[in-house]
């Protein structure tokens, strides 16, 4: 019984080794040091975007507008892009970011590679460097018919399609459900390479792949295998 569960634990590890193989650069926000943290410039800290409110203030966590989970988006000189004027800039890189209840600072922020939803839009997001963001209208989704992750409908439902088929979005916002699926090909879609086996978070507004949700899929899957 031993020996089953070994070689499969050990194609476990190979897919976890193969999955995090990048074929391009992958984009994100400098590191935050004196130079890159000042007003109207952004930076990373761990898992934290920060910035100066004032000349005189310290580095500290943005802020957002309420509590939960919302999207932070910046152009390709890492400016920051509000969500009111994603239909005229352009997006090269797009966080998502968990806010407080305590003046909504982020507490923690993950670089989005996938498709979201805000408001009336689409964002899709690789995560590759100097690679820009797709932004379209929802209404402009079709039915699935192609593509491979790519976000449309299936019926009245938003989906990401294989083909003619799809994953449906959960309806209810607290759930989160995934997709398991080898690549084809090159994905500029999640930012992967081909032949990769990934794991997509899909909730009511997404369908990311992030260290977090692709960590925590796969400690599940583990468990399930040595169990």
């Amino acid at each position: 019984m031993l020996g089953w569960k070994f070689y499969r634990i050990l194609g476990l590890l190979s897919i976890c080794y193969f999955v995090n193989v990048k074929s391009e650069e992958e984009s994100s926000l400098p590191l935050c040091d004196n130079s890159t943290c000042n007003v109207d410039s952004y930076c990373i800290d761990g898992r934290v975007i920060k910035t100066k409110v004032s000349e005189s203030s310290s580095c500290e966590a943005i802020r957002g507008t309420s509590s939960g989970i919302s999207a932070v988006y910046f152009d390709d000189n890492f400016k920051k892009i509000a969500s009111a004027d994603l239909s005229t800039k352009t997006p090269y890189l797009a966080y998502q970011c968990t806010f407080n209840s305590s003046l909504y600072r982020a507490t923690s922020c993950d670089l989005v590679k996938g498709t979201i939803i805000d408001g009336s839009n689409s964002v899709q997001c690789s995560g590759w460097k100097n690679n820009a963001c797709n932004v379209k209208g929802l209404s402009s989704l079709a039915e699935c018919s192609s593509g491979e992750g790519v976000l449309g409908k299936v019926s009245s439902s938003n989906a990401i399609c294989f083909g003619n088929k799809g994953f449906t979005l959960p309806t209810s916002s607290d759930r989160t459900t995934y997709a398991l699926f080898q690549t084809a090909d090159v994905n500029n879609i999640y930012g992967v390479g081909a032949s990769q086996l990934i794991a997509v978070a899909l909730t009511n507004k997404s369908a990311t792949i992030t260290k977090g949700n692709f960590e925590s899929f796969f400690y599940l899957y583990f468990f399930f295998l040595i169990c």
